[in-house]
């Protein structure tokens, strides 16, 4: 007897089914022109393909839809830093970011068809440029991420060398992961850029950039704004936001269009895109924070909160003994445009009473950050159920609510 091996993955880097798959590139390949059958090929070809393959088709994709000159670059770097997230037994960031991209664009247009663009708000540059502002904000929503686990590398660096001992180079790598520095360098902080206003190079404040985005983005003042800041400085989606404008400002200088009075609505829909990135890492300790963002003034921030934490159960590369690894099953969207359905199967081999309890914990928490930012005025009367259940045949509390 011989036995058949099949290149299967246990435990993938994709979370949602080919069945979701399916529907949302549908979704996506309305938009691109037959112009471009490349394109159409590709995203046609991503629900089949096999996981070892998903993301090169991703870069290529990328690539494509950013038209920013080393953007394949950019991705490709992106990608190789998996590597460093399995040494921490966590799931990539890289398939995530198409996800959240293909996910939200999905909740959009039945957003827009259920309310019209004038759920957007009053800014026509969101409404006229709404994929390209997706698309920024999605894929490069943790781009900042490998910087954070930088410190958690060195952590367990620490941890390793002193379990046998070493304890200078322990010592060492101690001083590294407090090192705030790793965190941030002035090339990230500011860039000189060519402003076509004034047909002279001058340097971008771009934490300023961001600063003013974010005041925008909240039911709030300056000095809220500065205080949010201050909460975000060190998290993975603050440093996302500094990279992504040190590298498109840089990309619109260069060709000339940085700041061109033809072309502002770029520079309006980047600090848009960057004050979501920034405010989508903001974490529970500053709940007062959370309820300041508003999908009225940025729904871009609303957003990409929602969506990360529909699509994002946790970064666990495999059940562990903390979580269960989870997988989005069944994906449905009323007839009616008006109403979505996702179903999450959370798996480990040994379920237990101390792992329920840790996963109740967590839904609930998931569920109250879902809560606390403010909703479209109006509402729009869409709703989204999101039911878990684990492989033993446990069934979670939904969470349900609208918008």
């Amino acid at each position: 007897m011989s036995l058949i091996h099949k290149n299967i993955s246990i435990y993938p880097a994709t979370t949602l089914s080919q069945d979701a798959e399916i529907e949302l590139i549908t979704n996506i390949l309305e938009l691109v022109d037959s112009k471009f059958p490349n394109i159409q090929r590709r995203l046609s070809s991503y629900p089949a393909a096999p996981e070892s393959e998903k993301d090169t088709l991703i870069i290529e994709l990328m690539d494509s839809f950013w038209k920013l000159e080393g953007s394949s670059d950019l991705f490709l770097v992106f990608k190789d830093f998996e590597q460093v997230f399995t040494i921490l037994e966590q799931k990539g960031h890289f398939i995530h970011s198409f996800e959240v991209f293909l996910l939200g664009w999905h909740l959009l247009n039945l957003l827009i068809k259920k309310g019209g663009k004038k759920i957007l708000g009053s800014r026509r540059n969101i409404q006229k440029h709404i994929f390209y502002a997706w698309l920024l904000t999605s894929t490069a929503h943790d781009f900042g991420y490998p910087v954070q686990v930088a410190h958690e590398l060195a952590d367990r660096f620490s941890l390793l060398y002193n379990k046998i001992h070493m304890n200078n180079i322990a010592d060492e790598y101690e001083k590294l992961s407090k090192n705030k520095n790793l965190t941030f360098g002035s090339s990230l902080l500011s860039v000189e850029a060519f402003d076509m206003r004034t047909k002279s190079i001058a340097p971008e404040d771009i934490e300023l950039f961001i600063l003013v985005g974010i005041q925008r983005s909240i039911i709030g003042n300056l000095s809220d704004a500065k205080q949010i800041r201050e909460a975000l400085m060190d998290k993975h989606g603050y440093i996302s936001a500094l990279i992504l404008c040190r590298t498109y400002i840089d990309f619109l200088s260069k060709a000339k269009r940085w700041r061109h009075p033809g072309e502002l609505w770029r520079v309006d829909i980047l600090q848009m895109v960057a004050a979501a990135i920034a405010l989508h890492s903001i974490s529970m300790t500053h709940r007062n924070f959370i309820r300041k963002i508003s999908f009225n003034s940025n729904p871009l921030a609303y957003l990409l909160i929602l969506i990360d934490n529909l699509q994002d159960w946790n970064r666990s590369l495999r059940p562990n003994n903390e979580w269960p690894s989870y997988n989005l099953t069944h994906f449905q969207t009323s007839q009616k445009n008006d109403f979505i359905r996702l179903d999450y199967n959370l798996y480990h081999e040994r379920w237990d009473a101390v792992m329920e309890r840790r996963v109740k914990k967590s839904l609930a928490e998931k569920e109250q950050k879902l809560s606390l930012a403010v909703k479209p005025a109006p509402r729009i009367g869409f709703k989204i159920n999101i039911n878990f259940s684990s492989n033993h045949g446990h069934k979670f509390r939904s969470i349900n609510f609208s918008l």
